[in-house]
């Protein structure tokens, strides 16, 4: 359990700073708490997004073993969810940064077809 927490609050800061560099590169943050904290500096939107989801944590692990929704799911499988979706989440920003940074060669799906013996 430890080791998901601390997995979860890891891949939360490293969110946070792909998001940074994607807004860099002309991203928009479409979540509206994060792009005030966004519009606030860098500092206050790391350690709004650490804050939040540290928050919730403690919820996750009390309540681990109660049925959600009056369901046979617990709580606790939310945590094992949760990583899955951030590195999902993790994987689609790294695509998009490598797409957006300057110099990026991009290669169109039509083109690679075409291209193929």
């Amino acid at each position: 359990m430890l080791a998901m927490i601390v997995a979860l609050l890891g891949l939360t800061i490293l969110d946070g700073v792909l998001t940074l560099e994607l807004i860099d590169l002309n991203s928009e943050e479409i979540n509206p708490v994060m792009a005030h904290l966004i519009r606030r500096g860098d500092v206050a939107f790391l350690m709004g997004k650490y804050i939040l989801t540290a928050i919730g944590i403690p919820f996750l692990v009390v309540y681990q073993h109660y049925p959600l929704f009056r369901t046979r799911f617990r709580v606790g499988w939310l945590l094992p969810i949760f990583l899955g979706l951030y590195l999902i989440l993790l994987f689609y920003q790294w695509t998009l940064f490598q797409i957006g940074r300057p110099g990026a060669k991009v290669s169109a799906p039509a083109q690679i077809a075409r291209a193929s013996p």
